[in-house]
């Protein structure tokens, strides 16, 4: 003889606000994950909030950041879909670089640096900051930094005759010349 199954009695369901899908009695926010996160992300105050956290994480834990870091960065790559999607990105912004206004900025640049070498033809590169500190800084007109700077030139080739070959190496290596 067989006994009669007792009836599970179900617990009412609850369902998402906003799509109508099935949720757990726990959802705080009466939302799907997926309702429930968008909502999260629309919420500027909620985002700025998430983003101080991160920040504080990475001031605490260095070592830990990079190396989560490191494996997002890994497993970003090792997905070809997501790959592909990262490589279009990239492409997408690429122009960016070459607008008018950064293009503009460093052709400036280059001005400024041809500018200087052709201002400055006397002025061997290494005493370049000194005759800027001196005329920029100190006040004089171009011809005393010019003679200030010409003379330091010499005083140095002088120091550099009295030293040894040896000496003079050192010396080079010391004020940060490579071999």
């Amino acid at each position: 003889m067989t006994t009669p199954k007792a009836s599970v009695e179900r617990k009412p369901s609850f369902q998402c606000k906003v799509c109508g899908t099935e949720i757990t009695r726990q959802s705080r926010t009466g939302m799907c994950r997926k309702h429930a996160n968008e909502a999260n992300n629309a919420d500027p105050v909620a985002r700025r909030k998430r983003a101080e956290g991160l920040r504080r994480f990475v001031r605490e834990n260095p070592e830990k950041a990079s190396a989560q870091a490191r494996k997002a960065a890994a497993s970003r790559v090792s997905n070809p879909e997501q790959l592909e999607r990262l490589r279009a990105q990239m492409r997408a912004i690429q122009h960016l670089s070459y607008t008018p206004e950064a293009m503009a900025r460093r052709d400036m640049k280059a001005r400024g640096a041809k500018v200087t070498a052709y201002r400055l033809a006397w002025c061997p590169e290494a005493y370049r900051p000194l005759y800027i500190r001196i005329r920029k800084g100190q006040g004089f007109t171009k011809a005393e930094a010019m003679e200030m700077v010409l003379n330091q030139i010499k005083a140095d080739e002088a120091d550099n005759a009295k030293l040894s070959p040896f000496e003079r190496q050192e010396r080079a290596l010391n004020s940060g010349a490579r071999i």
